[in-house]
């Protein structure tokens, strides 16, 4: 992996403390608790995610030492990463490896909002995790579709559109992490704007005729949110 703009031996000081600092914070009780939430703490320290980005936070942009952070052992290391890399410095390829690495949608969710979302090819991502069978990777493309709406409002709505076939093509996957990725995705999208509403709703309602559960899910999930007033007279 092309991770290091820095020597890994400056960065070893570093990264030793910062671990030190999650060991001694260590919560097993709320360790345990967070596979409640679905995610796997067979890893973690039990760290609540407002005190990692204060722990973060004097390291913000640092990516040499975020991609480092990624290759401890721990679940709240690799969540540092997320909250001290570089949007700006970060590549495709290193893009690419981290997300072939994750097994916990958090992971997901907070590399796609904190790293992803304003990478240079940010866009390309929802085409080409989506596609992978792969549980968490799958989960990443949807999430992307999530961030590119919220994130980067000057961008037209007929910039998302392309996003919909793919998000319809896989909403017959079963899987919890997967399934409720695209419901995020397809609301995000529908509560954007008239335009995309009237798109999303008219693909909920194609996926409502599918004969396949997960499908029929998605689409009563997405409908039951997109289609409140409240929602609609704002966006009115």
């Amino acid at each position: 992996m092309e991770f290091f703009t820095a020597r890994v031996s400056d960065l070893q000081p570093q990264v030793e403390q910062l671990v030190q600092t999650l060991r001694e914070g260590a919560n097993e009780a709320f360790a345990q608790k967070m596979a409640y939430f679905g995610i796997d703490a067979s890893q973690a320290l039990g760290w609540r995610t407002p005190a990692l980005k204060e722990l973060a936070k004097p390291h913000r942009k640092n990516h040499s030492l975020a991609m480092a952070l990624f290759e401890q052992p721990y679940h709240e290391a690799k969540l540092l990463a997320a909250f001290t890399g570089s949007s700006k410095e970060i590549t495709l390829a290193q893009a690419d490896s981290l997300t072939h690495q994750f097994y916990s949608w958090d992971l997901v969710d907070q590399f796609c909002g904190n790293l992803f979302a304003k990478a240079s090819f940010a866009w390309e991502l929802p085409e080409r995790y989506t596609g992978d069978d792969r549980e968490f990777v799958r989960r990443t493309g949807m999430v992307m579709v999530v961030q590119l709406a919220l994130k980067h409002k000057k961008s037209p709505d007929e910039d998302l559109l392309p996003f919909l076939p793919q998000l319809a093509k896989y909403a017959t996957d079963p899987r919890n992490f997967v399934k409720k990725a695209n419901s995020w995705a397809l609301r995000t999208l529908g509560k954007r704007s008239l335009f995309l509403n009237q798109a999303v709703q008219e693909l909920a309602q194609n996926l409502k005729t599918k004969q396949d559960a997960p499908s029929r899910w998605v689409a009563g999930d997405v409908l039951r949110e997109i289609t409140q007033e409240k929602y609609l007279q704002k966006l009115r």
